[in-house]
């Protein structure tokens, strides 16, 4: 008896160890993919340097205008 409540509780733990580690992997890619789309579309900003200059252009009259 006492075997069979200790080999339930085992099975638990191990059971419970083993979502705990499936939660620990999806929540790693997802923050994985979140840090890629993150520099990805950064990056892609950065690459388009003539949107940027005519958005800073724009900014810079506006705030030199009286």
């Amino acid at each position: 008896m006492l075997f069979r409540l200790h080999m339930s509780f085992t099975s638990l733990s191990l059971r419970k160890t083993h979502i705990d580690s499936l939660l620990f992997f999806y929540y790693d890619i997802l923050f994985y993919l979140f840090i890629f789309f993150y520099y990805r579309f950064s990056c892609s900003f950065r690459l388009r340097p003539v949107w940027l200059t005519k958005h800073h252009r724009r900014l810079l009259l506006d705030s030199t205008t009286p």
